[in-house]
């Protein structure tokens, strides 16, 4: 979060401070209820709430997410190189391997990535089966118009029976 700024460029929150979503942006925001600064508590809660909104939409630039070498402007959507004193060298060390040069500075969106791995609705079927063939959808039993009608008598006769009933308050014309 403190590679996340304000609308105004300024940052909000301490180095080092990372919120996993849902669990630790709720409890901020819990503790940002008993914070002496209002104003920068309220500032803290809008911050949370333009990031997980882009979180929702799939609109966080890619190359802002677990890299501390850029910072991320939800308001405008823009992505920058961070100062070099702002970047958490150990925490870099402790997460892994990355690219020599940060990702995504001044790109404007990440586009759909969370349910690009999910197959296709037409995938399913074939997948499933041992062979090869064509999904069709299965034969009318005949008995689909004839329980539709019923079941729309059903529907009517229970309807009027609610709006005839001496229950229903009148409106008067």
């Amino acid at each position: 979060m403190h590679h996340v700024l304000a609308p105004d460029g300024r940052r909000l929150f301490p180095k080092g401070v990372r919120l996993l979503t849902h669990w630790n942006l709720r409890d901020q925001i819990k503790a940002d209820y008993s914070e002496p600064d209002r104003v920068m508590a309220l500032a803290r809660q809008r911050l949370i709430r333009e990031g997980d909104g882009a979180d929702r939409t799939q609109t966080i630039p890619k190359g802002v997410i677990d890299d501390p070498r850029v910072d991320w402007n939800p308001a405008s959507n823009t992505v920058t190189a961070s100062p070099p004193e702002e970047v958490e060298t150990e925490q870099m060390k402790a997460q892994g391997k990355r690219p020599p040069q940060a990702i995504g500075v001044g790109r404007a969106r990440a586009g759909q990535r969370d349910y690009a791995v999910l197959p296709g609705p037409t995938s399913a079927p074939r997948a499933s089966s041992t062979r090869t063939r064509r999904w069709r959808p299965p034969r009318s039993t005949g008995t689909s118009s004839s329980t539709t009608r019923s079941e729309e008598q059903r529907v009517r006769a229970l309807l009027t029976q609610v709006l005839e009933s001496p229950l229903v308050p009148r409106v008067a014309p």
